[in-house]
């Protein structure tokens, strides 16, 4: 066993041959850097159920947050539309998801617990790409015109705010930021 077998296995097997060959129990905690307690349990369930003792049991843990009814559910999601279930989104996130589950199941579960049911049901899933519309540029060219025209009517006690968001990368402070990216003007010429 210690030769075919790998990770804990190998180790528990190993324990037990260290100890048929005379080795102390504290000996074998040191060169496998465990505790002595481990050990002793290790040489008890050898001696109880023999090699098959080495191997781990079948634990049953915590049950299952997405049972087979959330499964059920989150596959309806999908099929529809947010929207149709209250949402102002238009498509699925897992957040999203994870949000209704809790407020409709009472299924309180983590978006991570969302995206491992959805490799289990087969489905792929990928972050939201959130990309401005193709703007027109007819459409363009009258919002920019309107601009333009209301800022030359405007008198010069008016202030004009301009925000620049070409403006990319670090600034050094708070107020150089206000600086860079608000302006203020009176009347401006074109």
């Amino acid at each position: 066993m210690k030769r075919q077998e790998v990770g804990r296995v190998a180790v528990r097997a190993h324990i037990v041959l260290l100890s048929s060959r005379g080795r102390s129990a504290s000996e074998i905690a040191r060169i496998h850097d465990v505790t002595g307690p481990m050990v002793y349990k290790w040489f008890d369930r050898f001696d109880e159920e023999g090699p098959s003792g080495l191997y781990d049991r079948d634990q049953d843990g915590r049950p299952k947050k997405i049972t087979e009814e959330v499964e059920a559910e989150i596959e309806r999601l999908l099929e529809g539309d947010p929207t149709d279930e209250g949402d102002n989104a238009t498509r699925w996130t897992t957040d999203r998801v994870a949000e209704h589950l809790d407020q409709e199941l009472g299924a309180n579960v983590h978006p991570e617990t969302v995206r491992d049911a959805l490799d289990r049901l087969e489905y792929s899933w990928t972050r939201p790409r959130r990309e401005l519309p193709p703007t027109d540029p007819e459409a363009y060219r009258k919002r920019l015109a309107a601009i333009v025209e209301a800022v030359a009517e405007a008198d010069e006690e008016t202030s004009v705010l301009v925000e620049d968001e070409t403006i990319l990368g670090t600034v050094s402070s708070p107020s150089a930021h206000v600086a860079t990216c608000w302006g203020t003007a009176g009347r401006m010429g074109a």
